[in-house]
């Protein structure tokens, strides 16, 4: 198996705005979101996550309005998979995935503002919501879920590609 280098299996992303929306990250993953939501406005994270139980825990010390801010968790169609509001502290939702997860999204509805509203959001394997750990970069999320097999495949990869390039080149030049 990987060493786990952290529970939470969401990169981090670069602070962008959207819609007039403003998502600050750190470097720990803690997000603050500031603005007014010119229209529906999102930080989407792409992931690609094999078929599990998940859980999804917002970390947010403050409450919103229903609808005002959420998480969504899409599938390799496009389909919803979860979705978490921040009407409640410290939201949390788990749910079981018959296929790959391709997206984490956070949005924000058109229409709402946000002063410094701040989020710690974790996509994590299982069925129990644990304390928030930093997001990580992609390699130690994909290393966490797939383990040293991932490594090896794509060691693979890489020489089969390589040899594969030198045949063509050498059927070019002969």
């Amino acid at each position: 198996e990987g060493h786990i280098k952290s529970k939470n299996l969401l990169p981090i992303q670069p602070t962008q705005t959207v819609n007039g929306i403003l998502f600050t990250v750190f470097g720990d993953g803690k997000i603050v979101i500031s603005g007014t939501a010119s229209a529906d406005a999102g930080l989407t994270i792409p992931l690609f996550l094999p078929a599990n139980t998940y859980t999804v825990s917002m970390n947010n010390p403050s409450v919103l309005g229903e609808d005002m801010l959420r998480f969504i968790v899409y599938s390799k169609s496009g389909a919803p998979l979860c979705t978490v509001n921040a009407d409640s502290v410290n939201k949390t939702a788990t749910f079981k995935s018959t296929s790959e997860i391709t997206t984490f999204s956070i949005r924000v509805t058109k229409g709402v503002t946000l002063d410094d509203f701040v989020i710690m959001p974790q996509l994590e394997i299982g069925s129990v919501a644990s304390n928030y750990t930093p997001m990580t970069d992609l390699g130690n999320v994909l290393c966490s879920v797939f383990g040293k097999n991932l490594l090896l495949a794509v060691v693979l990869f890489v020489l089969v590609h390589a040899v594969l390039q030198i045949l063509v080149l050498n059927q070019i030049l002969c």
